[in-house]
Parts: C-alpha cells; structure tokens; sequence
C-alpha cells in the first residue's frame, strides 16, 4: 500500500475484526 487513507484503513481495521471473530 502506498498511501494511507482513512476509507483504507477502516476496510483494514473491518477485515481484521473480521478474521478476528472467525479464528474466535
């Protein structure tokens, strides 16, 4: 990734609560 937008991070922060709530 080579900027850093607020839309960008928040898709990263959903897909990690994602793999998150799957691996729980």
């Amino acid at each position: 990734y080579v900027t850093l937008s607020p839309h960008r991070i928040d898709a990263i922060l959903r897909a990690a609560l994602a793999l998150n709530n799957t691996w729980r």
